[in-house]
């Protein structure tokens, strides 16, 4: 027959079964680990709807900074006032892809024949061909033969 270890003895003469500890301690274990499981889902609920929440602000934000770009490129002549009058005010520049491009030092719009390239495609069909028939300096504008560019050349 087999000894009893003092733990089984002490086990028996008390009453206490070692194998409902085991089970409490599993029980227990379990309850801890969904508790830690539950509170990480609530912790990445909550990170979730920050990000959500601030995609939303950014997006709004970029469509206002967007909006207030195009009221201040609607607004600008792109075009020099007195003693310049009648030239624009656009920076133009042959690219080393062989396209004239060209921003305007007022309003900081770019102008290019590229459609893709321009902030506003829809709003500034044209405006290129226009703006780079202005001339850039006073020396460009021809006075002997009466061409004389004033104002917004729209």
């Amino acid at each position: 027959m087999e000894r009893e270890s003092p733990v089984q003895q002490q086990a028996a003469l008390s009453g206490f079964d070692p194998k409902v500890l085991a089970i409490l301690g599993e029980t227990i274990a379990k309850g801890v680990v969904a508790g830690m499981l539950a509170a990480e889902q609530e912790k990445t609920r909550e990170q979730d709807t920050r990000k959500k929440v601030h995609r939303e602000r950014m997006r709004s934000q970029y469509a206002e900074t967007e909006k207030a770009k195009l009221i201040k490129w609607a607004n600008c002549s792109h075009m020099r006032s007195h003693p310049y009058s009648g030239t624009s005010r656009i920076a133009w520049a042959t690219q080393s892809d062989g396209v004239t491009r060209g921003t305007c030092m007022r309003c900081e719009c770019p102008f290019s024949p590229v459609a893709t390239e321009l902030p506003f495609p829809k709003e500034m069909n044209g405006w290129y061909e226009k703006m780079i028939a202005v001339p850039m300096t006073a020396a460009n504008n021809d006075f002997i033969q009466g061409m004389v560019a004033t104002g917004t050349p729209a």
